[in-house]
């Protein structure tokens, strides 16, 4: 799974997929909705939260092949996506074929994540900026192809990542409102309930996430994840 505003064709998804193939696993690459290069059919995108498409993939890999093993990988918001969806699930995954999971720089807590992508500076510059110019133009679209589903004037107003996802990405992700689009965004709420083996790999250097954004001892229980910071 890919981080925001990237894709299948990333270098990090086409990498990864590469390696694994070599590895001797067949691979299915998601594309988030939006993300291909094609406009979803909906007015709903996708967002940190989202963990429906990938349980429909899943599910459909299981239904066409019980005996399957199953393995997830992301990195990002792509991470964030495989962990939430483990603690949704629960014990329930290893009866999809789940068997574990490994993902890397993942946003556990999104809000902070997205506080500190909008911080002035760097960061800011090369990659708040560019993330909010690209979703500035599929909130255009939304609101072209689907009017009434956009409040556009409030979007066109946004500044920051934060504003946006308040102003656009919480009202069309399902949710009933902007605290629980938070907490439901960040996969850190739902690892208590992994149930299969999850491997964590964090960057201490990492220029978007900080502690507030990792995961402690707190959000973790007495699971089976574990956690490695390079």
């Amino acid at each position: 799974c890919h981080g925001v505003e990237s894709s299948s064709s990333s270098t990090v998804v086409r990498r990864s997929a590469i390696a694994a193939v070599q590895g001797g696993f067949d691979v299915v690459a998601l594309n988030c909705r939006t993300c291909s290069g094609e406009d979803s059919r909906t007015h709903l995108g996708y967002w940190a939260g989202g963990t429906g498409d990938l349980r429909f993939v899943i599910e459909r890999i299981h239904k066409e092949d019980p005996e399957r093993k199953i393995f997830l990988t992301g990195a990002s918001m792509g991470g964030n996506h495989c962990a939430k969806l483990l603690g949704e699930l629960g014990a329930g995954a290893r009866a999809l074929g789940i068997q574990g999971a490994a993902v890397a720089c993942v946003p556990f807590h999104v809000h902070s994540t997205m506080v500190r992508m909008d911080d002035r500076g760097v960061r800011r510059t090369l990659i708040g900026s560019r993330v909010l110019t690209s979703m500035m133009k599929k909130a255009e679209t939304k609101h072209e192809k689907f009017p009434g589903t956009v409040d556009i004037a409030r979007v066109r107003s946004c500044k920051t990542l934060v504003n946006f996802s308040e102003a656009f990405v919480a009202p069309n992700s399902g949710v009933s409102n902007v605290d629980q689009f938070w907490s439901e965004s960040s996969a850190g709420n739902y690892l208590r309930q992994v149930c299969v083996p999850l491997f964590v790999m964090q960057a201490l250097d990492d220029p978007i996430l900080c502690p507030p954004s990792w995961v402690d001892e707190d959000d973790i229980g007495d699971g089976t994840i574990r956690v490695d910071f390079t």
